[in-house]
């Protein structure tokens, strides 16, 4: 929609004209829906570094349609902070030791502080068997990571599917272990015209006296 004020007289006022959207306009559009669908996919990818390696997500282009933008990595910053209407994010401590914010190692002079009793429910009351343990403070754990550390998924987060690409027997560390690379195939109907993978890798033990939980 496109305001235009047509001076016809001294009492005349502004009108509204609808117009077709330009190929300008069509593009931008696009580049939105492939933005949105990328932040979708960013959010989640906090949620999976608890299974391996950081994941790295790659999108490409399918069809004929405009491919995706290339931007560098400080404009790939900045065009998110844009998406998510973040004027500016809080910096972290410096690396340099002798800077005014440099990182504190020293314990000594880390704040008092109390952390929560893991057997403890929030209602005050101890944990004295494992199905209290399982069905009530473990979903309260759960929560408190989700809300302070790993960040909520997105209610409207696309699907992925995991396919197993390599399995590999191998030691690391002089400890056995089953290394797997996987792919994850995000579900694209928000926007056919890219594809975005999720390359994984995840390790576990070959031999292990306990189940993982």
């Amino acid at each position: 929609m496109i305001r235009s004020a047509r001076k016809v007289g001294p009492d005349s006022i502004p009108s509204v004209v609808r117009r077709p959207p330009t190929s300008e306009t069509r593009r931008e559009n696009a580049d939105q829906a492939r933005e949105r669908l990328r932040c979708a996919v960013m959010l989640t990818a906090p949620m999976l570094v608890g299974l391996g390696t950081s994941p790295a997500v790659s999108a490409q282009s399918a069809g004929t349609g405009a491919g995706p933008v290339r931007l560098t990595a400080e404009q790939d910053h900045q065009r998110l902070m844009d998406l998510l209407h973040v004027a500016s994010s809080r910096r972290g401590p410096s690396g340099d030791p002798k800077a005014p914010d440099a990182t504190n190692v020293d314990e000594s002079k880390v704040p008092l502080y109390t952390l929560p009793d893991p057997l403890i429910l929030k209602s005050g009351k101890k944990v004295r068997d494992p199905e209290t343990c399982w069905k009530l403070r473990r979903p309260e754990i759960v929560e408190e990571f989700d809300r302070e550390i790993l960040g909520r998924e997105p209610r409207n987060a696309p699907r992925v599917k995991w396919e197993v690409v390599t399995t590999t027997r191998e030691e690391k560390g002089g400890i056995p272990v089953v290394t797997k690379n996987l792919l994850g195939h995000v579900d694209d109907d928000a926007y056919p015209q890219i594809k975005v993978n999720i390359e994984l890798t995840l390790r576990l033990l070959q031999k292990r006296a306990v189940l993982f939980p």
